[in-house]
């Protein structure tokens, strides 16, 4: 069988397969049971086949409720989309990305914004309960075949994708690399969106860039926060999200091999 890290379809600029990672204890992901993806919103017929005959089962969205409204996913047959989101209603999202972009980098600074976005998603009530719900219905399900999305695929889906491979097993710098993928799949869109700015390099464009990138501090706040506010990234998966080390290994079962 060939397994594909990357699934180019028209539609999705970052939908790919977190099969193959290793886990510490000598185990790996298994290949076609979990995916991760940016907006499905236009994600093209073939697109949808390939994930349909994957056998995809649960769509996992952690986009707000405006933006589910304003940009729903597609129906596909025996497929659940479930709404779990990060910020419910996350403001420097709702509305025309774009605009808000450019006006967010003229007058913020990016890179101290999202630093503290991370550590937010981790403390945050909202965050915390559509995970241990999203985990517990994963822990009931016969076969699951799950796809994590949010706008992009960087952030809300970042955050997730790594509370996910942190609970399988998967170590940091595996789970980093992978977070940073982000900035190679979506380089192509990036670059156009930036051109759309027509200016030359000045300090808008500068933050555009920021805005636009998954940066190593970023997912590093996160393991900082769990280790600040709970002590250790082992007590927030047990104690903030209710995983037992018998549940753990239930959700373990599911994904490797």
């Amino acid at each position: 069988m060939n397994n594909t890290r990357i699934l180019s379809f028209n539609g999705v600029t970052n939908l790919r397969d977190l099969g193959g990672y290793p886990t510490n204890d000598g185990r790996s992901v298994k290949w076609g049971k979990l995916f991760r993806s940016d907006q499905l919103t236009n994600l093209s017929v073939e697109g949808q086949s390939y994930l349909q005959k994957k056998g995809l089962k649960l769509i996992i969205d952690l986009r707000s409720s405006f933006e589910r409204k304003s940009k729903p996913n597609p129906t596909m047959k025996e497929v659940t989309d479930y709404h779990f989101p990060i910020f419910d209603e996350i403001g420097l999202l709702d509305g025309n990305m774009f605009r808000m972009a450019m006006h967010f980098c003229m007058n913020r600074d990016v890179h101290s914004f999202f630093t503290g976005y991370y550590r937010k998603m981790v403390t945050n009530p909202i965050a915390q309960n559509s995970l241990r719900n999203m985990v517990d219905l994963i822990i009931k399900m016969k076969d699951p075949v799950i796809l994590l999305q949010c706008l992009a695929g960087k952030d809300r889906t970042g955050f997730v994708t790594a509370i996910f491979l942190l609970i399988l097993g998967v170590p940091k710098k595996v789970i980093m690399k992978d977070y940073l993928l982000t900035n190679t799949f979506r380089s192509s869109f990036n670059d156009n969106l930036i051109k759309k700015v027509n200016q030359k390099p000045n300090t808008l464009n500068d933050g555009l860039i920021v805005f636009l990138t998954a940066e190593e501090a970023y997912l590093q706040a996160v393991f900082d926060e769990m280790k600040a506010s709970y002590g250790s990234t082992h007590n927030y998966i047990e104690k903030v999200l209710g995983l037992s080390k018998e549940k753990r290994n239930l959700f373990k079962k599911k994904f490797l091999v």
